[in-house]
């Protein structure tokens, strides 16, 4: 009978160390899922941020090129404009120089 309850004493004292070291495991193992998740919200938070931030830039980027262009059509048609007035215009002018110059002759 001893004997027995010496054995039975042995295995609850086992069973109850394996239980424990289990419990602990669990633990560790929350602990550690627990920082992953706060890890892992952060990185998501960063990754929104860095996105907003990249799609900002493109729509700056868009609008710089946007405004840019529209800036050189109009400087380009003001250039031709201009061009094309100052080539009539200097015919003009030497219409009349030709037309002297052609009667003296």
């Amino acid at each position: 009978m001893k004997k027995a309850y010496r054995e039975m004493k042995k295995a609850y004292r086992k069973m109850k160390k394996e239980s424990h070291e289990m419990k602990k495991e669990s633990h560790e193992m929350k602990k550690e899922s627990h920082e992953m998740k706060k890890e892992y919200r952060k990185m998501k938070k960063e990754y929104r941020k860095m996105k907003k931030e990249y799609r900002k830039m493109k729509k700056e980027s868009h609008e710089m090129k946007k405004g840019k262009n529209r800036r050189e059509k109009k400087a380009t048609s003001l250039l031709a404009y201009a061009r094309d007035r100052l080539w009539i215009s200097s015919t003009l002018l030497a219409i009349p120089i030709i037309c002297r110059t052609t009667s003296l002759l």
